[in-house]
């Protein structure tokens, strides 16, 4: 699997998720598409098994992950934002539903719910109002031949 992880300026944030998600005996490739156009990405390293690769882009948009990349070079990438965190077992989980439908996309939504004042329920999404983050937290895709 390959990891691509967008980001702008949560560096911090983005250290401990790479190394987070490099823990995963499924990924093998975590792939940075780097936002920030005022700040040089640091350089590519390797984290255990997994080879880390920053990538620029000449406009900031956030459908750069979707591009065509050479450097992806595993039939599955796993798409996140830098601010969500999925659970490893739960990737393992997604890569073999991917793995049974491998022409359909497979998606996560993180939410969970929570009780807010008057003992209302209302659904969560990375800790956040929902209605500001109204796209999925992870796809599986897959490159077209």
């Amino acid at each position: 699997v390959t990891l691509m992880i967008s980001t702008f300026e949560n560096f911090e944030l983005l250290l401990k998720q790479v190394k987070y998600y490099a823990r995963s005996a499924v990924v093998s490739r975590i792939l940075v598409t780097w936002h920030n156009m005022q700040v040089k990405p640091p350089p590519n390293t390797r984290i255990g098994h997994v080879i880390v690769q920053f990538l620029t882009f000449r406009e900031d948009t956030l459908n750069n992950r979707f591009n065509p990349s050479w450097q992806v070079t595993t039939n599955a990438v796993l798409i996140l934002d830098d601010d969500v965190r999925v659970h490893l077992h739960d990737i393992d989980l997604m890569f073999e539903v991917w793995r049974k439908y491998p022409a359909n996309i497979v998606t996560l939504t993180p939410r969970w719910f929570g009780i807010s004042p008057g003992n209302i329920y209302t659904y969560l999404r990375n800790n956040q109002d929902p209605r500001r983050n109204p796209h999925s937290g992870g796809d599986f895709l897959f490159p077209s031949p």
